[in-house]
């Protein structure tokens, strides 16, 4: 599965860097066309967003022409759960994942062939400032051109400008396939990492110190008693539960309910494996190896701050000790808690 994974980036980079000149002049000439002005989001983050009305009518009306976005009035990316909801996640596969902070915006990341630029676009109106509309901000990231040549990509992402980065969750539409509303969200999950590998290439200093990572997705027994999370379907097509935790003093009922010892006991390790990291090609991925030289396979960084010392670390040696966490849903994947 690793040697697959290599050759697949080894194959993505020189397609990318074969036609280098020419997929940067074209990607400039693109953007150039767009008209867009810096705006202030937040935590003196400045985004491109576009300014000509039309062009975001283009990239909600392609949304919309896939049951995506808020000109499809069914479109949700979650439900409020409610207590009569707790008999469905009894049922069928579900993971949880939390929220970032409240100044966060749902939307979507896109590779839009209309506009024939990345872009993440807006689920709601801003709630304050001057806007009457949801807002398109364009990216500056590499991408391959021949990907506008198809019907595109769209992923479920979260803009978090206290963090200044964009959370990608979920893989919704892939070159003219539907994934969402296809494929369940293991799939779905696969192929965002993929895509993200071979197909979208992020560079913060392009982006301006946006950054780009993935959610981080946790089995259902892992669901934090604290804070906001969605509970995540397995089952293609299915709108996520927005669940709010609070604090008790015992152990919620909904939890209860769907989470049974059995669970409970395989998600629960009594100490953490250390490992030997190498930087990969995408921002907060690493390609994990035991003491011995045997291979592990892929681990991610979810933690801002491990993130950030991460960062600094490889930049004075590309290989070194992490304690890390093996995942319980996605096989040959771990997540690297701390550096050793």
């Amino acid at each position: 599965v690793l040697l697959r994974l290599i050759a697949r980036r080894i194959t993505a980079f020189r397609r990318f860097f074969k036609n280098g000149i020419k997929h940067s002049r074209q990607n400039k000439t693109d953007m150039a066309a767009l008209q867009t002005r810096l705006i202030p989001v937040a935590n003196g983050l400045r985004l491109p967003v576009l300014t000509e009305l039309e062009d975001t009518h283009k990239v909600y009306d392609w949304l919309a022409s896939w049951s995506l976005g808020p000109r499809d009035t069914t479109w949700r990316f979650n439900n409020p759960l409610q207590d009569a909801n707790v008999a469905d996640i009894a049922v069928g596969k579900w993971y949880s994942s939390l929220r970032p902070g409240d100044s966060s915006r749902s939307g979507f990341l896109c590779v839009c062939p209309r506009i024939k630029a990345v872009v993440y676009a807006e689920q709601d109106k801003p709630t304050s400032g001057k806007s009457r509309w949801q807002r398109v901000f364009v990216l500056r990231m590499r991408v391959d051109p021949a990907i506008y040549e198809t019907d595109g990509i769209v992923f479920a992402a979260t803009l978090v400008p206290a963090e200044k980065a964009i959370i990608v969750e979920d893989m919704l539409m892939y070159k003219g396939f539907a994934s969402f509303y296809k494929a369940g969200f293991s799939q779905r999950w696969e192929s965002t990492q993929k895509a993200l590998q071979e197909d979208v290439f992020a560079d913060e200093d392009l982006m301006g110190g946006l950054r780009l990572r993935l959610r981080d997705v946790r089995p259902l027994a892992e669901l934090q008693d604290l804070g906001i999370a969605e509970i995540i379907p397995e089952e293609a097509g299915r709108r996520r539960y927005l669940w709010i935790g609070r604090a008790q003093t015992e152990e919620p009922a909904t939890k209860a309910m769907f989470i049974d010892d059995h669970e409970v006991k395989e998600v629960t390790k009594e100490e953490d494996p250390v490992a030997i990291a190498t930087k990969g090609a995408f921002p907060d991925q690493y390609f994990l190896t035991r003491a011995n030289g045997e291979k592990m396979g892929m681990a991610l960084v979810q933690d801002p701050g491990v993130s950030k010392e991460m960062r600094i670390k490889t930049k004075v040696n590309p290989q070194f000790k992490v304690r890390v966490k093996e995942s319980t849903e996605f096989a040959g994947s771990y997540e690297i808690l701390s550096i050793v």
